[in-house]
């Protein structure tokens, strides 16, 4: 028991991040950004795009479009190509209705002009059986400017997605350790709360625990938007999820030399 402790006290310690805000990538006319352009595009893999509009007579000078940009060829027209797709619908059929709804409010045709809805994706590989999709959601129905939310996915080639336990074996050590670098790390950003995300816990307690997200059967991604990638672990914390839009989108890295010192299995970054 005793070298157990004393094993994650040393790994507690010797684990860093790097937190870093990021400029928010903005979709130019016709739902392409520059995020799009610049997409990593692992070995094999290509990105298409499904797009729409909506008319509505109530509103004949207003322009409503929505459009999606995923991830083929992931694993060669297998269950993970299958899957993307199939998110890529869910994330159309969902525009079309989050649009449809705002049509038909009584006072949205006095300030709306341009409504659009475009999701944007990027693919990593952390190892070649290791796949991870980043969806950036960007959209905007009037006001002083748009939102941005992420969403991930992170699974193996059968389909499955990635848990906790998955990556770290021994989740009873190295789960805890992983939290409070998440914690301390967002805390040293001078503000009050933890991100939204994670329930706007105080900065000013110590955590007791990992919070239900990083609960060891849940998938990676519930963790928040997580991406598993070459150089490690990245956490996509949008604006409106952080702290407010004016402070922008974060991303919290963990090289996959810390991860793995916290004991994550080594078959994800070989």
């Amino acid at each position: 028991m005793r070298k157990t402790l004393a094993a994650a006290a040393f790994l507690a310690a010797s684990l860093s991040l790097q937190l870093h805000a990021q400029p928010q990538a903005r979709p130019q006319e016709g739902g392409e950004s520059e995020f799009d352009r610049l997409s990593p595009r692992p070995e094999g893999v290509s990105y298409a795009k499904l797009e729409d509009s909506l008319s509505s007579r109530r509103c004949p000078s207003a322009s409503f479009s929505y459009s999606v940009t995923y991830p083929r060829g992931l694993d060669g027209g297998g269950p993970i190509d299958g899957k993307e797709e199939e998110q890529a619908r869910e994330f159309m059929a969902g525009a079309k209705t989050g649009m449809e709804t705002e049509i038909a409010s009584e006072d949205f045709c006095e300030y709306a002009t341009e409504t659009w809805s475009h999701v944007t994706s990027a693919a990593f590989r952390s190892a070649p059986h290791v796949f991870s999709v980043l969806y950036t959601v960007n959209s905007y129905s009037g006001g002083a400017h748009g939102n941005e939310t992420f969403a991930t996915r992170n699974a193996l080639p059968d389909g499955t997605e990635i848990t906790l336990r998955r990556l770290f074996p021994w989740p009873e050590i190295s789960i805890p350790l992983l939290w409070e670098k998440v914690y301390r790390a967002f805390c040293s950003l001078d503000h009050e709360n933890l991100p939204n995300f994670y329930g706007s816990l105080p900065c000013s307690s110590r955590p007791q625990g990992a919070p239900g997200p990083f609960a060891p059967d849940n998938p990676l991604s519930a963790a928040g938007a997580v991406t598993l990638n070459s150089m490690g672990m990245t956490f996509h914390i949008a604006a409106y999820d952080a702290y407010s839009f004016a402070d922008g989108p974060y991303t919290l890295d963990i090289p996959r030399a810390e991860l793995l010192r916290i004991g994550a299995d080594p078959l994800f970054w070989p």
